[in-house]
């Protein structure tokens, strides 16, 4: 953005995006959970994927708009930053997708399943949702 607002002798200022510090704070906020590390690696990988849709529909908006006025060094730079994004997008996707998200499914399986043994040990509230006989089974709420 700063080599292409150079070429046309404008500077670099604007507004802070709403949007992506609102997922960059979701992104702190599960670092704050009582999650296992699987977990937390998981969704920050979710969370930087989101930062990086939202810089991909941006930088692709800003290049259609510069075609459009005839930009085309700014276009193509765009373009550049695009595949950049793209690239990072897809490395995210194999981080998660090399083991870590089915880690993070396995964390999750196992702490669900020790809350189940033990209902009454659950830091969140434990609702029973099936009563046979004698016995309730508990659910805890995520």
């Amino acid at each position: 953005m700063e080599q292409n607002l150079r070429g046309l002798n404008e500077s670099l200022k604007g507004k802070k995006c709403k949007g992506i510090e609102g997922i960059i704070d979701e992104g702190e906020d599960m670092m704050d959970e009582d999650a296992p590390d699987s977990v937390a690696d998981a969704a920050l990988i979710a969370a930087a994927q989101r930062v990086e849709h939202c810089e991909i529909a941006a930088y692709g908006t800003v290049r259609r708009y510069a075609r459009r006025l005839g930009f085309q060094d700014q276009a193509e730079l765009l373009n550049q930053t695009l595949r950049e994004e793209d690239e990072t997008d897809k490395k995210l996707t194999s981080l998660a997708e090399s083991s870590i998200n089915e880690e993070a499914k396995t964390a999750r399986q196992i702490r669900n399943a020790d809350r189940m043994r033990n209902c009454s040990a659950a830091p969140r509230p434990v609702i029973p949702f099936w009563k046979p006989r004698s016995k309730a089974r508990c659910v805890t709420i995520l």
